[in-house]
């Protein structure tokens, strides 16, 4: 046994990867169990496999979401939570005299007699032909369980139209939910994060997004409002509460911007006045930036512990304050100049 090496288990981390079908979504329908009724909707996830949404298909078409990180447990089949239908027993009519009993069977019978005309409405048989009839209704069924804590947790039912399909949403889901590398994202991971939250809670018609969703987002009361507001205006987006927002105008880009301008970073300011140098860009306005030695001095003499080994822990150099304007810097020009 001298000769015997360990084992060395090499486990390869890699950020989530959203196929098509999920991402271009699905027609379902989601069982509440509340209402006790089925409700058609369109479920899809983002590329980033942050979110789960599903927009209603019928008036008002309104867009729920579940965060992914806090799903649980995915289940299909059997251990799904199938629709359970409640059987609606007529109310038995007491006793009566003979006159009585005989105009209520008059009015019985006119009565079953304008109903036989109409179809009645049962949300099981909607459920159970839904799609493939080859298929089961648990088959094609996929329980979310989601929650904070394993106590208080939350059961989200939704009946694909195929067997396969809700094998296919089912496995997926509960890849995203267990990925390590999702769940120990860097500070741009979770940026992006918020990002698609922002368009799903201010999506309006799939398309529009609205200042005031945005707003409900941020605020909490009438000082962060208008700092919100103000932070739209910052990136030359509209900030009217009654104004509406092209999703295609808020990028990620945008999104950052805006971020920015509302968390009001003064400490960053004050490393850049003290520190850095300024510039005239194209529209004649100043912009302030950091050159290579002066990033290298920044991380020498106020970053870097004093206490530090000097051998161990070396001195940055300009080689590492390139790799950092490389990999942080947004603006590709000012990455080419490296200062």
């Amino acid at each position: 046994m001298a000769s015997a090496k360990p084992g060395v288990h090499v486990l390869k981390l890699e950020s989530n990867t959203v196929p098509a079908a999920l991402q271009n979504g699905e027609k379902v329908m989601r069982w509440d169990e509340e209402l006790g009724t089925p409700m058609p909707c369109f479920l899809q996830v983002d590329e980033k496999a942050f979110y789960l949404s599903w927009t209603y298909t019928v008036p008002p078409s309104t867009t729920q979401y579940i965060d992914i990180s806090q799903i649980r447990d995915t289940r299909t089949g059997k251990f799904a939570k199938s629709p359970k239908f409640q059987e609606v027993t007529p109310p038995s009519v007491p006793p009566c005299s003979a006159h009585v009993e005989s105009q209520l069977t008059i009015a019985s019978g006119l009565m079953n007699t304008a109903v036989a005309a109409i179809k009645p409405y049962k949300p099981e048989s909607k459920m159970k032909d839904y799609g493939s009839a080859g298929d089961s209704l648990e088959d094609k069924t996929l329980t979310i369980c989601t929650g904070t804590d394993f106590v208080n947790l939350t059961w989200t039912t939704f009946v694909f139209d195929s067997a396969t399909k809700a094998t296919l949403w089912t496995d997926e889901l509960l890849k995203y939910s267990r990925n390590p590398v999702a769940a120990n994202g860097s500070a741009m991971h979770y940026l992006e994060k918020i990002y698609a939250r922002t368009k799903l809670a201010a999506m309006e018609n799939n398309k529009q997004m609205t200042v005031k969703g945005i707003t409900q987002l941020f605020a909490t009361h009438k000082e962060d409002r208008k700092r919100v507001h103000l932070a739209l205006k910052s990136v030359n987006l509209p900030c009217e509460s009654k104004d509406n927002i092209s999703s295609e105008d808020f990028t990620f880009q945008h999104f950052l911007t805006f971020y920015l301008n509302l968390c009001e970073r003064t400490e960053l300011n004050e490393i850049f006045n003290k520190l850095g140098c300024e510039s005239t860009n194209s529209k004649g306005e100043k912009d302030k930036y950091l050159t290579k030695s002066q990033i290298t001095e920044f991380i020498n003499e106020y970053q870097r512990d004093p206490r530090l080994n000097e051998i161990l822990y070396p001195f940055a150099t300009t080689e590492d304050a390139e790799s950092i304007i490389q990999r942080f810097e947004i603006c590709e020009e000012n990455r080419k100049k490296g200062w």
